[in-house]
């Protein structure tokens, strides 16, 4: 017991006793720090304190970390399907609305707002064909810095293959700028495309530089922003005009850049000045209504988010496979074979196309390439 300790020395002592918490003890321990008398007598029990403070921080801590971390599991989404979209907005943008009506997913739709709390996940049936939307919790002001769970709720926009922005009518050219900023500020880019600046670090001193003049500021700036992002000695192919905002975004290793459908669900209180404003800056898909022929165009805009074709397979003599194969455009024969099976593209010798080939069943190498709907019978 500290010497000549005083009546606010024992009441933190007391409030320690009862503490049911860390929080509540560590609050305890600084008021019994605080009211310790500063004499030689009680330097034992103030690095006493200062010890147990240490170790009732550290549990805190190591707390909050797992917390961070469930946190963190709890919202993420399993990748299913030939792709997944994440449907993003505001609070009472239709979100919601637009994921079930697209897959009759169980959702709660209420006049209210933050009406959805978890991430909620429909099937969308395009020609056999999956695509997993995911409607996350509202992107506010904030976000990006960690306010509602948005450190977890970008997690698993930055982890999706294409986003599905619903913005509310009433307001939608202030949301947009709104999510797209938060989306920036997150290393996530919609709509763009990364600046044709190629970067490869070499074992050889110094920097091989191709294409000077399409550089929009001065080399020795740009060899310094290079220098500073470990770049001493390396090749620069820079194929068009760039300017230092563009440099930057190539160095930003975190930056990740998304394909974004912009939707607007209109009615009678739509903010049509606003409306308007928005077309200027980006495309933006109006929605009246989800009848059957309003949802087959959406299958379509949607699946074209993905970048994506769909390919059937088939075998000698029979019809083509209902179940299609989604790959990426610009996939060979050889991509799809892979994605039947490893060993069959290993012995592949030659396929025969129905579709884009010249007539069908056109007999074609190992590198051509496939478009939308095409039909291949594989050979090896």
């Amino acid at each position: 017991m500290p010497v000549n300790a005083g009546h606010e020395y024992f009441e933190a002592e007391r409030k320690f006793g009862i503490a049911k918490s860390a929080d509540e003890r560590l609050a305890a321990l600084y008021e019994m720090l605080k009211a310790v008398p500063k004499h030689k007598g009680t330097e034992t029990l103030t690095s006493e304190l200062n010890k147990r403070i240490k170790k009732t921080k550290e549990e805190i801590d190591k707390r909050q970390e797992q917390n961070k971390k469930t946190s963190s599991q709890s919202l993420s989404v399993k990748k299913e399907g030939s792709g997944q979209i994440t449907i993003i907005g505001l609070p009472n943008s239709g979100k919601s609305t637009f994921l079930k009506e697209l897959t009759n997913a169980n959702v709660e739709i209420a006049s209210y707002p933050y009406t959805t709390t978890k991430p909620e996940i429909g099937m969308l049936n395009y020609h056999e064909a999956l695509i997993q939307l995911v409607e996350v919790p509202p992107i506010v002001k904030g976000s990006s810095t960690g306010k509602f769970q948005g450190n977890e709720l970008l997690s698993i926009v930055r982890n999706s293959d294409a986003l599905a922005i619903i913005l509310n009518s009433e307001s939608p050219l202030r949301e947009y700028e709104l999510l797209k900023s938060e989306l920036e500020n997150s290393d996530i880019k919609i709509n763009s495309i990364k600046p044709k600046l190629k970067l490869q670090k070499s074992e050889f001193k110094g920097m091989v530089i191709s294409g000077k003049e399409n550089l929009r500021l001065p080399l020795e700036e740009f060899q310094v922003l290079l220098k500073q992002n470990g770049y001493q000695n390396c090749t620069v192919i820079i194929e068009e005009k760039i300017g230092k905002e563009q440099v930057l975004e190539v160095l930003n290793e975190k930056l990740v850049y998304k394909k974004a459908g912009i939707f607007v669900l209109t009615h009678k209180t739509t903010n049509l000045e606003e409306l308007q404003k928005l077309r200027k800056k980006t495309q933006v898909i109006e929605l009246t209504q989800f009848d059957s022929e309003t949802k087959i165009k959406l299958g379509d805009q949607l699946f074209e988010l993905l970048e994506k074709i769909l390919i059937y397979t088939k075998r000698p003599g029979d019809d083509a496979a209902k179940l299609p194969l989604a790959v990426p455009i610009g996939s060979t024969v050889e991509y799809a074979a892979k994605v039947v099976h490893k060993e069959i593209a290993q012995n592949l010798k030659f396929a025969k196309v129905w579709g884009s080939a010249k007539f069908e069943g056109q007999k074609v190498g190992k590198e051509y390439v496939l478009q939308n709907k095409d039909i291949i019978e594989l050979y090896f």
